[in-house]
């Protein structure tokens, strides 16, 4: 995920190419109490540099602004738009995941048209610092045991801890953190891309 407000070592969209270069494979513009007016030139300067490298662009909470600039889809979370309505208003093609920080959640997620299931945190971190409670890896074993659809974890993922996220059942992680404080973005998205 893309928060460029806290990217601390080079402009942001530099720090897209240097990720892009490092296997990253999607990008989701994660952006929170940001208007509209300075989101949307964002958004679509960011899809520009995506599309150059043929890689999906996903906006966080905001299906309206993804179909409005033609993103490859939508990241929800348990506030925003439902992913029913989400599907009507994208189509059958986008990619639509969402955010549970609950089993009870978890579960009511496998009868969505979801493209994904993000677990949400599987450690305590201060980019979702509203939350108390995390998965940690015996919690997304389980949530593996217990489902069919692609599993993202997200929270307190870095190049020391991913490999274990891999073997406890994530089929992708999603990082925030490890990337936008790095001396060198493309090293460390070639580290955290590169587990068999």
């Amino acid at each position: 995920m893309l928060d460029t407000q806290n990217i601390k070592h080079q402009p942001w969209q530099e720090a897209v190419h240097q990720a892009m270069l490092g296997g990253v494979s999607c990008v989701q513009l994660r952006q929170k109490n940001t208007p509209l007016s300075e989101l949307l030139p964002l958004a679509q300067t960011l899809k520009t540099i995506l599309d150059q490298y043929h890689k999906p662009f996903i906006i966080n909470d905001d299906a309206l602004l993804a179909k409005k600039i033609g993103a490859s889809g939508v990241h929800l979370g348990q506030t925003d738009m439902s992913v029913m309505e989400a599907r009507a208003l994208l189509g059958k093609t986008a990619f639509i995941g969402l955010s549970v920080e609950t089993e009870a959640q978890f579960l009511q997620a496998q009868a969505l048209p979801l493209d994904y299931i993000a677990l949400s945190p599987i450690f305590l971190t201060p980019t979702k610092s509203e939350l108390s409670t995390a998965w940690g890896l015996q919690g997304l074993a389980w949530a593996k045991t217990h489902t069919q659809k692609p599993l993202v974890a997200i929270g307190g993922i870095n190049t020391e801890n991913y490999t274990e996220v891999f073997k406890a059942g994530a089929d992708c992680i999603a990082v925030v953190s490890v990337l936008s404080d790095s001396n060198n973005i493309q090293q460390t998205a070639k580290i955290l891309s590169t587990y068999v």
